[in-house]
């Protein structure tokens, strides 16, 4: 769907598969890439979040989903930075 830009219908799809299939690394990029590029930054790293929080044992080589957590920014932050002047005089 995303290659027909249908952007938003996607993301919905995206989502309810993650429903059925949580620990699924390629439905969670999928839908951080989808928001990313409907420039909803925060819904991203949201995505990001839960997919890591869903899954914390889930292993990348040797750096597991919590470690990767621990190591983000907290979502509080990410949606402070990108309210600011700069990032909104960019379109960001």
């Amino acid at each position: 769907m995303k290659d027909f830009s249908a952007i938003k219908e996607a993301i919905v799809l995206y989502a309810q598969c993650l429903e059925h299939v949580p620990d699924s690394a390629s439905y969670a990029l999928n839908l951080m890439h989808l928001h990313e590029l409907h420039l909803d930054y925060t819904q991203a790293i949201a995505a990001l979040h839960a997919h890591c929080e869903r899954n914390p044992t889930l292993t990348v080589g040797t750096l597991s989903l919590a470690e990767l957590l621990a190591a983000l920014p907290v979502r509080r932050l990410v949606s402070n930075y990108l309210s600011w002047p700069l990032m909104a005089s960019h379109g960001l």
